[in-house]
Parts: C-alpha cells; sequence; structure tokens
C-alpha cells in the first residue's frame, strides 16, 4: 500500500463520483481563497520591447514556464512548505493510511514530472522601479495595462487555469496548505471503504492533492518581494499539451518556453483585441521617440484607444 506512484499512475486517473465530488469541494475552498482580494482595476504586464510586439502583433498573452523566472527560488519556497506540510502530519498521524499517503503525495506532489505552470505575471503598479529593473530591460521595456476584471472574467476558476492574487504572508500560507492537506486526508478516510481497496483510493487522493495544490506553487511567494503586489494568469499543462502548444524565445542568451494564452470564446474575441487600458514605456533615454513609435504599434495593430504613457522615474535611479 506504501508503494510510490509513478507518472503513468497520476496521467491516467481521472476523478469521478465521490473523488470528483471532493476535489470540488477543495476548489470551492480555493475560490473563496483567492477571490477575496479585490481585483485592481488595471494590472500592469511588464515585459521587454520584444516582449511587447509579440503580445501586441499576436493578440496573445505570454505565460512563461515557471521554472524559468527571474527568481528561480520561489518554485523551491512554495515546495518546502507544502514538503513540510506533509512530513509535519506524517509524523503526527497515528494512521498508516494517512502516512502512506503522505509518503505518497511527498512524491506526487511535485508537478515537474507529469505537469507544468505557465505564468503571466502582472503587478498593480505600472510605474514601479523593481519591475523596470527586474523585468523590462532596466527601464527600457514596456508595461502593458489590462482590466483586472476582465481578466477574472475570461480566466474563471478551473482545474488547469485560474487569476489570482500572489500570496505573501507565510502565516497564510501555511494556512491554505494545511486546509488542503485536511481536507484531503478527511476524503481519503471517508472513501476508504475496506483495506483492500485502500491502494486504488490513496492513489486517486493523490490526484485531488496533485490537482489542488498545484496553485500554491504558482501563487507563493516569499514577504520579500511583497512590494511587487503581483498578479498572476497561470495555466497547467500535461506534458503532451506542453509538447503541442510551447513556444520558446531567448533571454540573455537562454532558451525560454512560453505558451500564448488565447481565450478563446471570451468578451474580446469578438473584436480579435487584447483589451489594453494603456501602455507605459520605461525611463527612457528618448521619451518623445518612443513615445512616437508606440503610438505607431498600438494605432497599427487596432487599438487607437490604448493611451500610451511614459515612466515619471528618472532614468539615473534606475540604472544604479
Amino acid at each position: 500500500m506504501g508503494a510510490t506512484l509513478t507518472t503513468k499512475d497520476l496521467e491516467s486517473l481521472t476523478l469521478q463520483g465521490p473523488a470528483r465530488q471532493l476535489f470540488i469541494d477543495i476548489q470551492a475552498y480555493r475560490r473563496k481563497v483567492h477571490f477575496s482580494a479585490p481585483v485592481p482595476g488595471i494590472v500592469y504586464h511588464y515585459t521587454t520591447g520584444r516582449g511587447l510586439l509579440g503580445i501586441i502583433e499576436s493578440d496573445r498573452l505570454w505565460a512563461t514556464n515557471i521554472g524559468y523566472l527571474n527568481d528561480p527560488s520561489e518554485w523551491q519556497y512554495a515546495s518546502s512548505l507544502v514538503r513540510e506540510a506533509l512530513q509535519k502530519r506524517r509524523e503526527s498521524d497515528s494512521s498508516r493510511l494517512v502516512r502512506d499517503f503522505c509518503d505518497n503525495a511527498l512524491t506526487s506532489f511535485n508537478l515537474a514530472e507529469t505537469l507544468s505552470i505557465y505564468v503571466a505575471c502582472f503587478c498593480e503598479d505600472g510605474d514601479l522601479l523593481s519591475q523596470w529593473r527586474g523585468y523590462a530591460d532596466a527601464g527600457e521595456g514596456y508595461s502593458i495595462g489590462l482590466p483586472g476584471t476582465v481578466l477574472m472574467e475570461l480566466g474563471g476558476f478551473g482545474a488547469k487555469f485560474f487569476f489570482g492574487k500572489v500570496e505573501y504572508r507565510k502565516a497564510k500560507q501555511v494556512e491554505i496548505i494545511t486546509a488542503v492537506l485536511d481536507q484531503t486526508i478527511a476524503g481519503l478516510l471517508t472513501l476508504t471503504k475496506s483495506r483492500k481497496a485502500a491502494t486504488q483510493t490513496m492513489k486517486v487522493c493523490c490526484k485531488v492533492f496533485q490537482q489542488s495544490i498545484w496553485f500554491a506553487l504558482a501563487v507563493f511567494k516569499s514577504g520579500a518581494f511583497e512590494s511587487e503586489k503581483e498578479w498572476r494568469a497561470i495555466r497547467l499543462l500535461t506534458t503532451t499539451e506542453e509538447k503541442a502548444s510551447v513556444r520558446m524565445r531567448t533571454v540573455s542568451g537562454q532558451l525560454v518556453p512560453y505558451i500564448e494564452l488565447d481565450f478563446l470564446g471570451s468578451p474580446w474575441r469578438k473584436g480579435e483585441k487584447l483589451p489594453l487600458a494603456h501602455v507605459y514605456h520605461g525611463p527612457t533615454l528618448n521619451p518623445a521617440l518612443t513615445k512616437k513609435s508606440l503610438e505607431l504599434l498600438l494605432s497599427r495593430n487596432g487599438h487607437p484607444n490604448a493611451e500610451p504613457r511614459g515612466s515619471q522615474i528618472p532614468l539615473r535611479i534606475v540604472g544604479r
């Protein structure tokens, strides 16, 4: 019963009946947590000039594989919190079934082997010094303003996609992970009718936990980054889906996998345009020329009402 689950186990299992209901109940908790924060009127995606061209000309948002984001430690940070919660529960629970579940979940919750997370990052502030430095060519890039409420409506809240706020408070992060784990284990104990059926039930509940906890790995960050006030549009792909849709770009000479987020059937698709509010250019040495080229780009691509704006941060500060 304590055998480690394989990639094949997790990819082949589907959630049906009571297990599916358990997942839906946990989703309801997730919805309550992530939709509790008021959605900003406008959120901003910082990018390079090349990134801006790709997004505007394709009318698609770009989402980067989470393992290739600027801060390589954030994946490990969130994973360690999940691992600590599982280990703590394993050590404190007297049930062999629960301990076996925790052993298997410790292996299977890490999605790197079976699933891939792609993230498009946004900030509540369109002219923020730390963002220009870290994500937009040290100030020579752009921040694209999009209505937060529209992204929320378009993203929905499914098993494989959502738009939500990044959580920086460690106490809240631990609370969320513990709640998801407690709900999953309660379901495991309820669904296990006999010892003979325990192995299959445990596999299914590990799948429930995996599908329920992936969002924590994508929206939990250290409190050191709280000033960024980040929101994220997140897409979860199986390895098969990733191979079919992944694209590549280069960042500082490194190949970085990304996908295009295309909200087919959404309100904006009627006009085939991203709902741009405005676009900031960074604190460039040539603000007048930069604004003119930005106006031409937006007008040429069907965004005449998207207002070009210039950063108010002095370039010498950005470059320090």
